[in-house]
């Protein structure tokens, strides 16, 4: 059997992770440490009035009770997040002021004022973490409270209480994209126009490991070391130099195993620097570990968006134009605005609408900071569009699949670019949506909805197209030896946190090299060894990856068919390179890749340039992206009584481009379709619109899906290489989340709509469902 690309090799990590050899942030321990605790603010919005760390500092195995006072005594610098950058692969968006947006700095501890509930405004390190706990209660902290907002909505408004006074409004990016009096004339003459304004709840990742991290100092060698999982250490690295003002050189950064990310890693967070900090300070090592607790109040949220959107349709239920404003509330720090870029780009999705406009804004508010989580922005997106799609179909009396079939773009390849400005690679959208209707079994449902109705239930099919934008840092790079031992390392900077790194990029080399996978040792996560590379997000690992390696690994077979042809006195153009080995033309003599490996090593008369281990580098600079694309089908079965849902069957069809293991695949599919469940029927960061408190800070408040409230999964995989890298890949990381939103409602309210419900908002809990049926019931009546 083959093992190299599509192959589906069972995860080679798993045996080491699931028998508890694993090696997460909170499994490193250093000698002489000490730990950490945070005195974090109570109120979304205060004044620090004073503070006094007397009592604490006096308590049992207390040696440092940090303010941020001491940050700056210390030079220490806050950090500062990157303002909104738009170009390739993302559209431009265009700023109403003709400014680039100034944006605050975020303070590691609060500096006269706390901006959201959880936000650190004292460290204490003691000898023990009960300790530091203890003392961190033991700080006597005097707040004075001002008013709050945490609706973002309501922080656009004028006279709404303002986060930064010196900004003088809550507004902190105000955009356009696309053509608005191109798009208003082709609304003016449209035949229909159907409009949905929804809020998409702020959610949070969960990751299985909450963060961690322990700050290192050498003195002698003015090194500061920070292990900590991360979504890319040479990122946390070069922002880790900047805040300590210290070369890079002088930063090490190592991450192990990371337990989940979803997004909510990839930025860095207060408490890494703190630490080390800290731990140059006081000479020891300092290490802290969240609790569950301080992960809700602190970790980097999600989603969090506004939109009011219309839809014009001619007669014939064409698609014309779109338009609409959609409104991020980034909390109090921005530390993002990739989903309101992303958002706003791909509001088009992969329908043919020539005509399109959209407001792009971003609001601060007395909320944590909201990140990239999975999938940045495009959920939210193909929310609105597949949400609208479904409600003019409802208006026009046109069958959902067939007014989305009549407007797909046409399999097209490079050259498309939508009104918004996004220039589009190829798709075979018309097959996925007929592949994913025959595999959800569309033309069954009737007879299954007439069932359920016999037993009092309403069941309900929903069905959504998506697409979607890979991108992010643009710069990888690798390192592969190959080692007279017989293996072969790879260096990347990409970085695992459960994609199955070790066995899919084995499988390239398996592929290229003829190496079997069990011989491939993936090195990733300590900065000392990795240069250069962007971590994962953005499904960026697999295709960035691919580029650098598929370069590395030709240089490296040129450069074995020179050495080889020196041991078996040919000329370079004389070798063959397969199956492993090199072989001179139309005879049996060859050598092996590890013995032509050997004889670089031993240098035994080769030339100089050939002498040295046999090894490629190689770093790249790719700004382009990739489109996954898919479509899903969901059917649900709802209780009237009290508006619980079932969830009774789901299938996905997913074009990658191509599927290096599609084992890893279906898994990222089933899990991103969890995630998006998640958010879609339960998960909801519920903050008090009035005093902005967080209500859902833990998980009696906060519910998770759960295996057995989600159904069998069918998956499929399509490949359609995508034109812009060498293997065809799009990226699979995200696709499952991408539509899941969507495709959960339209199912619940297809199986409402016989009670006259046009929307629902998420979570569709119990309790807003029953509401729906109730409201809908009343406003039937006479």
């Amino acid at each position: 059997m083959s093992t190299g690309i599509g192959a589906p090799l069972p995860r080679r990590e798993d045996h080491r992770l699931l028998t508890g050899r694993g090696s997460f942030s909170d499994d490193v321990n250093l000698p002489g440490q000490l730990y950490a605790a945070f005195a974090r603010s109570p109120h979304p919005h205060a004044d620090i009035v004073s503070l006094d760390r007397a009592e604490a500092a006096a308590m049992p195995g207390v040696h440092a009770v940090l303010t941020a006072e001491d940050l700056g005594a210390d030079g220490i610098e806050p950090i500062h997040h990157p303002p909104p950058r738009t170009g390739p692969p993302d559209i431009q968006l265009t700023h109403r002021s003709g400014e680039t947006p100034v944006i605050p700095a975020q303070t590691l501890l609060a500096e006269g004022r706390v901006r959201f509930t959880g936000e650190a405004v004292a460290m204490i390190v003691a000898d023990t973490q009960d300790q530091a706990r203890a003392a961190a209660e033991a700080v006597v902290i005097q707040y004075a409270p001002r008013p709050a907002v945490a609706r973002g909505l309501d922080a656009a408004q004028d006279g709404a209480p303002l986060v930064w006074e010196g900004h003088g409004t809550n507004l902190v990016v105000d955009a356009d994209a696309g053509d608005e009096d191109a798009t208003a004339a082709v609304f003016a003459k449209a035949a229909h126009v159907v409009r949905l304004k929804t809020e998409i709840q702020r959610v949070t990742g969960v990751p299985m490991e909450p963060r961690a991290a322990i700050g290192a100092y050498d003195g002698e060698a003015g090194r500061h070391t920070l292990y900590a999982g991360s979504g890319g250490v040479v990122r946390q690295k070069r922002e880790l130099a900047e805040i300590l003002k210290v070369a890079e050189a002088d930063v090490r950064v190592v991450a192990k195993d990371v337990g989940g990310n979803f997004g909510t890693r990839n930025a860095i967070y207060p408490e890494f620097p703190l630490v080390v900090w800290a731990a140059k300070r006081l000479g020891r090592p300092v290490k802290w570990t969240a609790d569950r607790s301080e992960a809700f109040l602190s970790d980097y949220q999600g989603r969090d968006l506004a939109s009011d959107t219309e839809l014009a349709l001619d007669a014939e239920g064409r698609f014309l134009a779109i338009r609409g404003t959609n409104t991020l509330n980034v909390g109090a720090f921005p530390i993002t605005f990739v989903p309101l870029i992303k958002g706003v780009e791909l509001m088009t999705g992969v329908y043919d609408i020539n005509a399109a406009y959209f407001r792009a804004q971003a609001v601060f508010s007395n909320k944590p900071p909201v990140n990239n989580y999975r999938s940045s922005g495009r959920p939210e997106a193909m929310f609105i569009v597949e949400r609208l799609i479904d409600l003019a179909a409802g208006e026009l009396g046109i069958d959902r699949i067939e007014l989305r079939r009549r407007n797909l773009l046409p399999h097209r390849g490079e050259g498309w670019t939508s009104p918004l400005g996004l220039p589009y690679d190829c798709g075979a959208y018309d097959q996925v949506l007929a592949a994913a209707a025959a595999l959800g079994d569309w033309d069954g449902f009737a007879a299954r909805k007439a069932e359920a109705r016999k037993r009092g239930k309403y069941r309900g099919i929903g069905i959504a197209n998506y697409l979607e934008l890979t991108g992010g840092y643009p710069r990888e790079r690798t390192e592969i030896t190959v080692r007279p031992d017989g293996r072969v390392e790879v260096v990347i900077g990409t970085l695992s946190s459960g994609q199955g790194h070790e066995t899919s990029f084995a499988q390239l080399i398996t592929e290229w090299l003829a190496v079997p996978a069990g011989e491939v040792d993936l090195v990733t996560g300590d900065t000392d060894i990795v240069k250069e590379g962007g971590g994962s997000h953005s499904a960026r690992s697999m295709r960035m990856a691919g580029i650098v390696m598929g370069i590395a690994t030709d240089e490296i077979i040129a450069r074995g068919k020179r050495i080889a042809a020196h041991c078996l006195d040919a000329t370079g153009e004389e070798i063959d390179f397969a199956d492993g080995q090199f072989t001179v033309r139309g005879t049996n003599r060859g050598l092996g890749l590890f013995e032509v490996a050997r004889a670089a090593a031993d240098d035994d008369g080769l030339p100089d340039d050939l002498q040295g281990a046999l090894m490629a580098v190689s770093e790249e600079h790719v700004p382009v992206g990739a489109f996954p694309y898919g479509c899903h089908v969901c059917e649900v079965e709802v209780d009237p009584a009290t508006g619980e849902v079932v969830l009774e069957r789901y299938a996905c069809v997913d074009d990658v481009g191509r599927a290096i293991n599609p084992l890893i695949l279906r898994g990222q599919s089933h899990g991103g379709a969890v995630q998006g469940i998640g958010q879609a029927m339960w998960e909801h960061c519920v903050y008090d619109r009035e005093t902005a408190q967080l209500m859902s800070g833990s998980f009696m408040d906060y519910p998770m899906p759960r295996a057995h409230r989600t159904p069998p999964f069918k998956v499929e995989i399509s490949e359609v290489p995508s034109p812009r890298n060498k293997l065809g890949v799009r990226g699979g990381g995200e696709g499952g989340t991408t539509p899941a939103l969507a495709v959960v409602v339209n199912a619940i309210v297809d199986a409402l709509s016989d009670l006259g419900v046009r929307h629902v908002e998420m979570p569709a809990t119990p309790q807003r469902v029953w509401r729906a049926i109730r409201d809908a019931r009343a406003s039937d009546a006479p």
